[in-house]
């Protein structure tokens, strides 16, 4: 199946995962040799029954265009968080959200609600820059919340995580 895609290079994510563990990229000239093979096989004996392929993006997560991580309370902005890199770089964005990534953002929470008939707590949704567009990278549905980044007594949101609970 991945031959068939348009890419040029894939990126493999083992699900569920975590971290950036695992992963991979793939040249599609290489998609038949034995490093491909040897690395779904390593998945398998790792315990990992599903991977999500997905376009490689050149320059994905720079200091330039980094990934903006969204946490949403409901469908209610609370703030980003940027990573470059792997994630290990964390900054709070004080800047705006792009407007686009607020409508899509708003939007995917939407499809998700009507697609699981239920309310979300807190959700995670990331995004990307290819230069020319953003699109959506990842959602996490438990995510890790990054409260570090904030100064002492600033982070909040476990008390509305509680709320919405309530």
């Amino acid at each position: 199946e991945l031959k068939k895609l348009p890419w040029k290079r894939t990126f493999l994510k083992p699900t569920p995962s975590a971290e950036s563990t695992n992963v991979k990229s793939f040249m599609k000239k290489n998609l038949n040799n034995k490093y491909f093979k040897n690395h779904i096989n390593y998945l398998k004996t790792r315990h990992f029954d599903k991977v999500v392929a997905q376009k490689f993006m050149n320059g994905f997560a720079t200091t330039k265009y980094p990934e903006l991580r969204t946490f949403w309370i409901g469908n209610t902005y609370q703030y980003t968080v940027e990573t470059t890199e792997i994630g290990y770089d964390w900054t709070l964005r004080k800047k705006q959200l792009p407007r686009t990534v607020s409508i899509l953002s708003k939007k995917v929470l939407g499809l998700l609600e009507s697609k699981f008939h239920d309310a979300l707590i807190v959700t995670r949704l990331d995004w990307g820059f290819d230069g020319k567009k953003y699109f959506l990278n990842e959602i996490e549905s438990a995510p890790g919340t990054f409260s570090e980044v904030f100064p002492e007594g600033k982070w909040n949101l476990d008390h509305k995580i509680g709320d919405m609970f309530i």
